[in-house]
């Protein structure tokens, strides 16, 4: 029942981001200021990061084969992509 609930908020947090970097980039091809840019990039950063996170935790709900190494693995690249959106996202501000 968890999963299904915290499935269901991953993707309504992605579906609810999507159009996000599609709307500034409209707005950036018109205006072409310095925060639009910053903004885009924050924007489109923080999505990806959202899809990332909600693919490999499809991926582990699906696979209840991995072991706890491999599940580790997984999570530690999911954790470091979403640090650098971070990152990228705080460089572009």
């Amino acid at each position: 029942m968890k999963a299904k609930s915290g499935q269901k908020t991953l993707l309504a947090s992605v579906l609810m981001s999507s159009p996000g970097p599609i709307v500034l980039g409209i707005a950036l091809l018109y205006g072409r200021s310095a925060t639009q840019i910053a903004d885009f990039i924050r924007r489109t950063a923080e999505l990806l990061s959202i899809i990332v996170s909600y693919i490999v935790f499809r991926i582990l709900q699906r696979n209840a084969g991995y072991t706890g190494e491999e599940k580790n693995k997984l999570e530690y690249k999911a954790n470091l992509s979403v640090g650098l959106a971070m990152c990228l996202s705080g460089l572009a501000m």
